[in-house]
């Protein structure tokens, strides 16, 4: 439960900064060789395919003028691979070059369009290896000469094989221009199951919030080592001063988890050159933003895979610019804002793959009608509802930050699971939830407190059918206590005692794990 300018600015300037503002990371490229293989125990059962791509509006296709304001450059759906070429016929000349096959001879002469003619021996006693070269560009057209590859001159033997670059670590000749990739590997695209199964899944959701995820695939390499069992869901958050992460979603998926976006109303990259006054929630409900929605939900739609979106969380606290009171903003217009969103992507038919999520936050150290000295208001689970019609998911944003609360389950969850289970019959995300390693009070240390309550709090999880899973954020962060600025450390192996703790209560088969690459 961090303030927007905690999460996002860290507080401070000091060293050590707020690690939630995983917004800021640049979008990993998708050019990697993670392949998706099915896993038992994953929520909602083994993946599956999705070969129908549902109608999109004419709406959803048109280029969103917000869209090229942004910092954020948009995000591609990975191209499919190329079909194999005819081998029998001819192969085209490439992009630069021209072709010339010499019958009944073994050489090939090619000729580059702007350089003299090469001629390179492609005859079966002769076969080509990187050590044959001094520059890169000579290996490329020797590769290019003879796409068969027999001497795997752009990485494994076959055609079609790594990133289309004959032998990168030679030395480019500057006098010459670079290659042009040939035939680069693209991963396929992964599967995932159905919404449907998503939303009422076969086992739980071990979430994990990290700076890095999900493009850090050593990141989530290491929190699988660490817990015995990967990650089943990564959760990361972003504002609407950036496009749709198509890449981060296809990342996620591509290790078997469950991507989550926290998908926020106001301008969270502090280089985006945007301000949160242009994404109030009055824009929203005035239509202002639909340009911007309606591109972000036809990206839902082209992109083709699950996610689940949780917007605007913590709507009851009083610390956010969606909250009652910021910008005129009252819990009616919270609920026009997200039910107007919502009908947008249900247009294009978005809603198939996004599962919404609607996350307050503890409802224990919340005064509901009372107000901060900038007067935002806190109010009620029930006022702030948009209704099940417009909801797949309750999530909440629950942790320990105190001794004196106790390690017992009841004592941190019980009257936000009591109060979110009196508003709706929805499957429950703890959608936020870790313990502080120092009370955030006191500055005790909590090193005995904190491995009990990993172990309640897991198995309290386990214990309650209502509850579908969690995201343990696991980073260090800062908060504002009583106006000071105090450092903190979430993560669950803050002490070996945690991680122990935590370990083992992950290791319940009721709790589905990601996909590991082999060798991980």
């Amino acid at each position: 439960m961090f303030s927007l300018f905690e999460r996002v600015f860290g507080g401070s300037r000091q060293s050590e900064r707020i690690t939630t503002a995983v917004i800021g990371l640049s979008l990993a490229a998708v050019g990697t060789s993670i392949y998706l293989s099915p896993v038992s125990g994953h929520p909602g059962g083994r993946p599956k395919a999705q070969v129908v791509t549902p109608a999109v509006s004419p709406r959803a296709n048109v280029p969103s003028a917000r869209a090229s304001e942004t910092s954020t450059a948009p995000t591609k759906r990975p191209a499919k691979p190329s079909p194999e070429p005819d081998r029998t016929k001819p192969h085209p000349s490439p992009p630069g070059y021209q072709v010339i096959h010499a019958p009944g001879k073994t050489d090939v002469v090619v000729k580059e369009r702007a350089n003299p003619v090469t001629t390179i021996n492609s005859g079966a006693a002769a076969i080509p290896h990187c050590a044959d070269f001094s520059w890169q560009q000579d290996a490329q057209t020797s590769y290019i000469a003879n796409l068969s590859d027999p001497g795997s001159l752009d990485g494994a033997t076959g055609p079609h094989n790594g990133d289309g670059i004959a032998c990168n670590n030679l030395p480019v000749d500057p006098n010459r221009a670079q290659s042009i990739p040939i035939d680069a590997y693209v991963p396929p695209i992964p599967s995932a199951a159905a919404k449907s199964e998503l939303v009422s899944p076969n086992s739980k959701y071990f979430g994990v919030a990290q700076d890095g995820l999900p493009g850090d695939s050593v990141m989530f390499d290491r929190l699988a080592k660490q817990t015995g069992k990967a990650p089943s869901s990564v959760e990361w958050f972003s504002g609407f001063d950036s496009n749709y992460p198509t890449d981060q979603v296809v990342q996620a998926w591509s290790r078997g988890s469950l991507p989550i976006i926290t998908w926020m109303s106001v301008a969270a990259d502090p280089g985006s050159g945007h301000d949160s006054s242009e994404y109030t929630l009055t824009h929203v409900v005035s239509g202002d933003l639909d340009d911007y929605l309606y591109q972000y939900a036809g990206d839902v739609v082209r992109a083709n895979l699950p996610v689940a979106i949780r917007f605007d969380h913590e709507m009851n606290n009083n610390a956010y610019p969606w909250s009652a009171g910021a910008y005129g903003n009252t819990p009616a217009k919270y609920i026009a804002a997200w039910r107007h969103i919502w009908n947008i992507f249900n247009k294009v038919g978005a809603n198939t793959n996004a599962i919404w999520m609607w996350a307050p936050t503890r409802i224990d150290n919340l005064k509901p009608g009372a107000t901060s000295g900038s007067g935002v208001g806190q109010t009620t689970l029930a006022e702030d509802y948009p209704g099940d019609g417009y909801v797949d998911w309750l999530g909440a944003s629950i942790y320990l930050r105190q001794a004196k609360t106790g390690t017992g389950y009841d004592a941190t969850f019980g009257k936000t699971i009591a109060a979110l289970k009196k508003v709706s019959s929805k499957p429950i995300f703890l959608s936020e939830t870790a313990a502080a390693q120092s009370d955030v009070s006191t500055r005790a240390d909590l090193t005995a407190e904190k491995s009990a309550w990993i172990s309640n709090a897991l198995a309290g999880f386990l214990a309650d059918p209502r509850i579908v899973g969690f995201v343990w954020f696991n980073n260090r962060g800062i908060q504002t206590v009583d106006g000071e600025q105090v450092a903190n450390d979430w993560r669950f192996d803050s002490s070996a005692a945690a991680l122990a703790a935590f370990k083992r209560g992950i290791s319940d088969s009721r709790f589905a794990s990601g996909t590991l690459r082999d060798g991980a």
